[in-house]
């Protein structure tokens, strides 16, 4: 039992990690140019201009599928009869995975930005980009 909750917490303390290092990625084009967004992010799903601020929206979704779990079985012997009951397992389930991220863009420039969503997360990136400090617009 004490395992599983050092999982579970170890779990959680990764997933906030990674939110968080999300949230340091985004923020990392606070003052970038626009183009410089859209040639890093992509081509927006949904854009929207109000006076001289602009919403660039990008966007991704999927849908995973999880593996069930096998049960585990325990046999009973009554003389010449053998009884078998399964316990645990699960069946196989889908999830889907979302993320939208929202940036202001005032006087071509990243101004702000935001995002929600179940993954949210940083990209895991290799050691070599990982080392890069800087970005060079």
């Amino acid at each position: 039992m004490k395992k599983i909750a050092f999982i579970n917490i170890l779990l959680l303390l990764t997933a906030c990690n990674t939110s968080e290092q999300y949230h340091q990625m985004c923020s990392s084009w606070i003052g970038a140019p626009e183009t410089a967004l859209i040639r890093g992010w992509g081509t927006p799903i949904r854009t929207y201009t109000i006076d001289d601020i602009k919403y660039l929206t990008f966007g991704d979704s999927r849908i995973v599928s999880l593996p069930g779990t096998s049960p585990s079985y325990h046999t009973t012997f009554f003389g010449n009869t053998a009884s078998t009951t399964a316990y645990g397992g699960s069946s196989p389930s889908i999830m889907q995975l979302s993320c939208e991220t929202t940036f202001t863009i005032q006087y071509n420039m990243v101004v702000d930005y935001r995002f929600e969503g179940n993954n949210c997360i940083a990209p895991t990136l290799p050691n070599e980009v990982q080392s890069v400090t800087s970005i060079d617009w």
